[in-house]
C-alpha cells in the first residue's frame, strides 16, 4: 500500500500481482500536489494513510475537483499495470497480496531519469555515466543532454562547488573513490555465494559458446584480475585441497 506519490527520478514502473487484489489510482503528471493529495480537505484526527485516502478523501477529491481526470482500476493475479515516468499514483491492497515491481530506466524514457539524476544524485550520476562509457551506447545520449544544457557533472565542476538544488542520499556511495575498476568486478566472490549445484543449472546456457560455465568464470576473472589464477579466496582453496584429498 502506497501514498499517492511519483517514482524517484523520472523512472517508468510496472507492476505485476500473483495473488491478492490491488486498488489503484493515478494522476496525470501536469496535476498538482494539492489537488492529488488533497491533504486541504482532510477532517481533524484524519491521515493520509492509503485506506484513509481511499475511502474518503479521494471522494472529497472528486467532488473538490470535478475536472480532474482520474483513472481508476482493480489489479488481479496475473494483471501488469505500467506506470510511466511522473505519474502520480497511489496503490491499496485489498487483501493479503503478493506482487513484483521494478522501476526502471531505458531508451523510452532516459533523458528524462538522466536529467533528474545527474541533479538530485550527483555520485549516482558519475558513477552512472562511467559505466556508461563501457557498457552502454547511451552514453554518447548523457553527453549530449550535458552538452545542450550546459550541464557539468560534479567531476568537472571546480572543488566544493555545488548544485544549488542538489539533494543527498542515503542510498549513494559514501566516497568518491568508490570504483568500479577490473578488481571490482571479479566474479570470483559469487563461488563463495553461490553453491556449485547452481552453477550446473546453467551450463547448458553456454553450451553454444564452447564453454563450461564454470570455464567462462575461471576465463572472466583470469581476464579482469591482474595475476589471474593467482588470486584464490580462502574459501576457494578449502575447497580444492579438500576435493584433492577426497580423490586420494
Amino acid at each position: 500500500m502506497t501514498q499517492v506519490h511519483t517514482d524517484p527520478l523520472g523512472t517508468a514502473a510496472w507492476n505485476a500481482v500473483t495473488h491478492g487484489v490491488k486498488r489503484w489510482v493515478l494522476f496525470e503528471p501536469h496535476e498538482t500536489k494539492k489537488r492529488v493529495k488533497g491533504k486541504d480537505l482532510l477532517k481533524s484526527g484524519e491521515d493520509d494513510e492509503a485506506i484513509m485516502y481511499f475511502d474518503f478523501i479521494l471522494p472529497r477529491i472528486k467532488r473538490a475537483y470535478p475536472d480532474l481526470k482520474i483513472y481508476e482500476g482493480l489489479q488481479k493475479p496475473g494483471d501488469v499495470i505500467f506506470v510511466p515516468g511522473e505519474w502520480w499514483h497511489g496503490v491499496l491492497n485489498l487483501e493479503d497480496t503478493v506482487a513484483v515491481t521494478q522501476n526502471y530506466c531505458g531508451p523510452d524514457n532516459f533523458d528524462l531519469v538522466w536529467t533528474k539524476t545527474r541533479r538530485e544524485r550527483e555520485k549516482v550520476a558519475w558513477l552512472w555515466l562511467r559505466n556508461m562509457r563501457r557498457y552502454s551506447p547511451l552514453y554518447q545520449r548523457a553527453m549530449e543532454l550535458n552538452r545542450r544544457d550546459g550541464f557539468k557533472m560534479r567531476h568537472e565542476r571546480p572543488a566544493g562547488e555545488r548544485l544549488s538544488d542538489a539533494s543527498s542520499s542515503s542510498s549513494e556511495s559514501s566516497s568518491d573513490s568508490s570504483s568500479d575498476e577490473a578488481v571490482d568486478l571479479d566474479p570470483a566472490g559469487l563461488q563463495e555465494a553461490v553453491p556449485d549445484a547452481f552453477t550446473q543449472l546453467g551450463a547448458a546456457r553456454f553450451q553454444h559458446q564452447g564453454k563450461h560455465a564454470m570455464d567462462l568464470v575461471t576465463s572472466a576473472r583470469n581476464s579482469t584480475i591482474p595475476g589471474g589464477r593467482g588470486r584464490e579466496s580462502a574459501l576457494c582453496k578449502r575447497r580444492r585441497v579438500q576435493n584433492e584429498e577426497s580423490k586420494d
